[in-house]
Parts: C-alpha cells; structure tokens; sequence
C-alpha cells in the first residue's frame, strides 16, 4: 500500500479532488503559453485572466499562472484540513492507493483477501 486517506464525506472529496485536477490542468496550459511568449519576441507578454471576486463587483485581470498557482494552493489547504478534521472520527470509509494494480485486482478478491489475513494472523 502506498497510501490510506480517510473520506469523510465522497461528494465532498470527489468535487476537491476534480477542481484540484483542472486547475492543474489549466495552471500547465498557462505555463506551456507563457513558455512560448518568452521564447517568442516579446517575453513581457503573459497570459491573464478577468475574473470577478463576486456578482457586483467589477472585472480585474489577474495573471493566469499566478492565479491558478493560488488555486491549487486553497485546494490543496482544503484537502488536508478535511483531512485533519476526519482523520480522529472514525467513518467507515477509507481511500486506499496500490503500487500496482495487480495488487489492488488481488485485494478486490475476497477470498485471497481472507486467506491473507488468516495466514498473517495465525503466525
């Protein structure tokens, strides 16, 4: 096992780890086009966003990688204080990584499972 996280709440965790996923999809499309700009004439030209802090307010421009480096940042800080909260409640609900996914094929089988854990417990 490579890592165990505890999931409090799926659609919660589900819907943090896709923004987390798209930012840093975008962030790496920012810094692919701002890599061309450098190598380009003009290096001073960097990619920006309009965004709007909320439904009043005006359109300020906010430099892309700048932005989405921020994101994934609050992403990342939401991730880990959920984690911290959940990880004293026991919920019954845990998220597990494999090295490989042999590994996780053979866990998925019950009987190899309970065989595995009858060995390791009878030593």
């Amino acid at each position: 096992m490579i890592n165990v996280s505890v999931i409090s709440d799926y659609k919660e965790c589900l819907q943090l780890t896709n923004l987390l996923k798209l930012a840093a999809g975008k962030f790496q499309k920012c810094a692919q086009v701002n890599e061309i700009q450098r190598a380009s004439s003009n290096p001073a030209i960097r990619l920006n966003l309009k965004r709007r802090k909320n439904r009043f307010a005006t359109k300020s421009s906010y430099d892309a990688e700048d932005y989405y480096r921020d994101k994934i940042e609050r992403l990342i800080e939401a991730i880990q204080r959920e984690r911290e909260v959940k990880s004293s409640v026991n919920c019954g609900i845990a998220f597990v990584v494999f090295r490989s996914s042999e590994i996780a094929l053979k866990m998925l089988d019950k009987e190899w499972f309970r065989q595995s854990t009858r060995d390791k417990l009878s030593i």
